[in-house]
C-alpha cells in the first residue's frame, strides 16, 4: 500500500493536479475563466480521476487496470512562466521487467498538453487504453453552450472519426485513414 502524492502544474493559463494514484489527472482549473463569479472553470469532476490507463490483451479477455497502481513522479511540482515548457514523467513498475511510463509535456502559453505513454516489456498483443470515464465537467452556466462545442474523436478500424454534439446531424464524419 502506498500514500498517493499530488503533483501540481501551474501555468499562467491553468492549474493541473496529477496524482501518483494511477498517474491520474484530478483537477484542471482554467485560471482566466469563471463558470460563476468567483468560481474558476474546473474540467475534472470533483472526486474523479482522469487519464487512467488499462492494458488489454488482444488474445484473451485479460485486462489490467492501472488506475490503482502507483506511478512515481520525477517532480513534486512544476511552475511555468510565459514562454516556458516542461515535462512530467510518471512511471509504474508492474514487475517482471514491465513498466508503463506517462510523459506529459506542457507549454505555458497553451491550454493543451501532450501525453505519450510508453510500455516497456509489453507484447504486441497488448493494447493500452487511456480513459476519461466521467467526462469533462460542465464549464458553462448554460449547458447548451457546452453541448454545442462538444467533439469526440476516435480511431475506428484505422480511420479517424469525428462526432459533433449537433443534435440535428447525429452522424460521424470520416476524417482520414
Amino acid at each position: 500500500e502506498f500514500v498517493p502524492s499530488q503533483i501540481r502544474v501551474t501555468t499562467p493559463l491553468q492549474e493541473l493536479v496529477f496524482s501518483s494514484y494511477g498517474g491520474s489527472l484530478t483537477s484542471a482549473r482554467l485560471l482566466n475563466f469563471e463558470r460563476e463569479p468567483g468560481e474558476l472553470v474546473e474540467l475534472v469532476r470533483p472526486g474523479s480521476r482522469q487519464l487512467t490507463v488499462t492494458v488489454r490483451s488482444e488474445l484473451s479477455e485479460r485486462e489490467f487496470d492501472l488506475s490503482n497502481v502507483e506511478f512515481a513522479a520525477d517532480q513534486e511540482s512544476i511552475r511555468l512562466q510565459s514562454g516556458q515548457t516542461a515535462q512530467l514523467r510518471m512511471v509504474a513498475d508492474l514487475g517482471g521487467g514491465r513498466k508503463v511510463e506517462k510523459v506529459f509535456r506542457f507549454d505555458a502559453d497553451r491550454y493543451v498538453f501532450d501525453l505519450n505513454i510508453i510500455c516497456s516489456g509489453c507484447t504486441d498483443q497488448e493494447l493500452l487504453f487511456i480513459e476519461w470515464p466521467q467526462g469533462i465537467h460542465r464549464a458553462e452556466r448554460n449547458l447548451g453552450v457546452d453541448l454545442g462545442g462538444t467533439r469526440v474523436m476516435a480511431f475506428v478500424n484505422e480511420s479517424l472519426e469525428e462526432y459533433t454534439g449537433d443534435d440535428e446531424k447525429q452522424e460521424f464524419e470520416t476524417r482520414g485513414n
